[in-house]
């Protein structure tokens, strides 16, 4: 009866063990695992979406492209304006728009509205567009927006917007739309070119998803106003987690095979060396009780031995080998880029620590770029592009031959290596061989390119010991490469030795706070005109006390404010200062005193706030807006054209006016005076350092000053430093002047002062 009991009690125990194992296989160890494809899964499908953005941001410069090919083209110019009766027939036949993938075409003329429009279907067919659409993207256009997105009855439509000018840029005479339908078909092209599951968002499609056991997300297609035209749905295969239910599947079957093989095993041998024995026993010890049995007889088939359980340490051993094979098999998948074979960002970010730790030794965390590797891309395409990347793999695999060195690509065309090493000088060698190496040609199919890579590097632990901040400062020193002409070779240590990265870095932090601290001021140079100079005006010229570095012109910090995004905050300090400081000024007599001041490239993105500020000053101070003189520089804000032209006709809506200033420098021009109508020109004191004693300078000076006074431009002539160049400009009257020969720039205090010397001397205020 006793045997019977420990025969039943063993059955329980193996079977508990094995519902317990299943249970913790099942309800742990499973959705831990799938919820690590699922995340490998999520990965990949974030990736596509990114594809499927930066495939639509293509689209739109490929149509701005085509717009401008187009809309700067004498035809189109002559079609506008009523002088060509050929070019609808010429140019707008419906499989000419096919071809170019154009479903719409509009043009404005001058005045805003539509002057010819033309649409066609998606087989090519002259078709209509509502009157509703058009009215929308017309006042979109005409309002300044060039590449945009609008919906027609519910389907997405890109359209870009370019002025229509002669060949050379002038005669701007309206404004020419093309259109691109986002329709199944477009998005059919935009699949196989990524070959993506791309479509509509839709219940069908969600439906369509769900069936087939994808995942998927959403990209949205928003309007100029960020409204939601329709979302595009990028679906995409659970491969890692298929992989990994397909492999927990088959391990769970090994693992039940496994163990109710060692459970029957186990049993057999249990009851073969343990229980029959003691039954054995048992039977002896009664029969010996009853019979009086001899004590030799107990040395009978007694014989328990440990078999059984190093069989069983055995196969636990080969399962837990068995699941760690699957995990890892489909870890290492997630630890590679899919096109070099080269580790990825992940795996750096999961094995760093543990790779830096395996030794004493140094690393360095070298990051690299590829130079020219965009124009490869843009000129022979991404296939071209993939297969660079690859043959870049396998010249770092090549030249990296140590099992200790990681090679990754963390980008597009972004690699990192980390690097063991010793000796320093040894490292840059192998780094700078690495740079020759991938500077020699490379062969792909028919085509021969070559690039560089432009390497910035930091080092585990001088430079700190967490990854994120390496590649951070690596990434650093990459960018100072590039700023040095690419192909260079930089230390992260190296941009803290240099006394111009560290002043730059603490000026950018402290340029937060300098509103704050107090720390900025005006000053003001004097601008003369006539024989006996007479004060005219002053321009406010800004500057930073820092007080480390004393007091900095602004060729030292406007670029950093900027930058930091203050100069919005730091613009309208100088407004109101300057405008504050004038009306002093007026009420003192001077009434007739201008102020000018500059107006960066970065406040022209928004300046609504300063037109709101510039009111408010010129309520408040009761100061004649003609007194207020914004200087812009042409050259800089070029890019932003149609900002510009909407920013100059508010402020001349005010009666304030608008100087192009730097002229005669860079690429400012003639030209930009018929797009931009500006009340005051300045020119520029590179331009005056060689007059009068240039005669080429000197004549093209008088035929601008004529053409400007013809125009009824004013004219300020800067950095006027000697007496012969003043002489020379008294020549040409109604010229201002402003320079050292007058007068350095100055505090408040001394204008007043200097205003009151004048008056005191029978001055008359010009």
């Amino acid at each position: 009866m006793r045997v019977m009991r420990i025969r039943t009690l063993s059955l329980i125990v193996i079977g508990l063990f094995l519902i317990l194992f299943f249970f913790f296989i099942q309800f742990f160890m499973t959705p831990a695992l799938l919820d690590e494809a699922n995340e490998f899964d999520e990965k990949v499908l974030d990736s596509d979406v990114s594809r499927v953005s930066n495939y639509l941001t293509m689209e739109s410069d490929n149509l701005m492209r085509q717009n401008i090919d187009w809309s700067m083209w004498d035809d189109t110019y002559f079609f506008v304006n009523n002088q060509s009766d050929s070019y609808i027939s010429d140019n707008l036949e419906n499989d000419v728009l096919l071809n170019n993938r154009i479903q719409m075409i509009i043009y404005l003329d001058s005045q805003g509205s539509i002057f010819h429009s033309h649409a066609i279907d998606e087989n090519g067919e002259s078709t209509s567009v509502s009157s509703s659409f058009l009215e929308r993207v017309t006042q979109l256009a005409t309002d300044g927006e060039d590449v945009f997105f609008e919906s027609l009855d519910g389907i997405p439509v890109l359209l870009a917007s370019h002025p229509i000018t002669r060949n050379d840029r002038t005669g701007e005479s309206g404004l020419l739309l093309m259109g691109r339908i986002i329709n199944e078909d477009y998005l059919q092209t935009l699949a196989e070119s990524l070959s993506l599951d791309v479509a509509l968002a839709s219940p069908e499609r969600d439906a369509f998803v769900s069936s087939q056991d994808k995942i998927s997300a959403d990209h949205m297609i928003e309007d100029v106003n960020q409204n939601t035209i329709i979302p595009l749905n990028i679906a995409a295969d659970r491969f890692f987690y298929h992989e990994k239910q397909a492999n927990l599947f088959n391990l769970k079957i090994l693992v039940s095979v496994v163990l109710l093989s060692l459970a029957s095993l186990f049993y057999f041998f249990f009851k073969s060396f343990v229980l029959d024995p003691v039954k054995r026993l048992a039977a002896i010890l009664q029969e010996s009780t009853a019979t009086n049995t001899s004590e030799s007889q107990l040395s009978g088939p007694f014989n328990i031995t440990a078999t059984e359980i190093n069989q069983i340490e055995l196969e636990f051993k080969q399962m837990i080998t068995n699941i760690q094979l699957a995990n890892e098999e489909i870890t290492e998948m997630a630890y590679h880029d899919q096109l070099t074979k080269l580790r990825n960002r992940f795996y750096l970010t999961k094995k760093f620590d543990e790779f830096v730790n395996q030794d004493t030794r140094k690393r360095a965390v070298v990051f690299f770029d590829l130079d020219g590797f965009k124009k490869v891309n843009d000129i022979w395409g991404h296939e071209v592009g993939d297969l660079l990347l690859k043959k870049v793999a396998k010249r770092l695999k090549r030249h990296f031959k140590d099992e200790n060195t990681i090679i990754a690509r963390v980008g597009g065309d972004e690699f990192s290596v980390i690097l063991p090493f010793e000796e320093k000088e040894a490292m840059l060698i192998q780094i700078t061989e690495m740079r020759g190496e991938l500077a020699q040609a490379f062969r792909l199919g028919s085509i021969t390119v070559s690039i560089s890579a432009s390497v910035g590097i930091s080092m585990y632990p001088d430079d700190g010991d967490q990854l994120s901040g390496l590649i951070k400062k690596a990434d650093e020193a990459m960018y100072e490469s590039k700023a040095r002409g690419k192909n260079q070779l930089t230390l992260y240590q190296d941009l803290l030795v240099g006394s111009a990265f560290t002043k730059v870095e603490t000026l950018k932090k402290d340029a937060q706070f300098v509103l704050e601290n107090n720390q900025l001021h005006l000053v003001f140079q004097p601008i003369f005109k006539g024989e006996n100079p007479l004060i005219t005006g002053v321009e406010a010229l800004l500057r930073w006390n820092h007080p480390k570095f004393g007091s900095l012109s602004p060729d030292l910090f406007i670029d950093l404010f900027e930058e930091t995004g203050v100069i919005n905050e730091i613009g309208i300090w100088v407004l109101k200062e300057g405008i504050s400081k004038l009306s002093m000024w007026h009420r003192s007599g001077h009434r007739s005193l201008s102020l000018s001041f500059n107006f960066s490239k970065t406040q022209l993105q928004s300046y609504q706030a300063f037109l709101d500020e510039l009111d408010k000053a010129l309520k408040e101070t009761n100061v004649a807006p003609s007194s207020i003189i914004i200087e812009i520089t042409e050259s800089e804000v070029s890019y932003y054209d149609n900002e510009l032209m909407h920013f100059i006709k508010e402020i001349q809506k005010r009666n304030v006016k608008i100087a192009f200033d730097d002229f005669g420098k860079g690429s400012t021009s003639l030209s930009g005076l018929r797009k931009h109508p500006v009340d005051v020109v300045k020119i520029d004191r590179s331009f005056m350092e060689s007059i009068p004693f240039e005669n080429f300078n000197a004549s093209l000076l008088t035929g601008i000053c004529t053409l400007l006074n013809q125009l009824n431009i004013e004219i300020i002539a800067e950095g006027i430093e000697n007496e012969a160049q003043f002489k020379f400009l008294l020549n040409h009257p109604g010229i201002k002047m402003q320079g050292y020969y007058f007068s350095k720039p100055i505090t408040p205090e001394a204008v007043t002062e200097l205003l009151s010397d004048m008056e005191g001397n029978q001055s008359k205020l010009v």
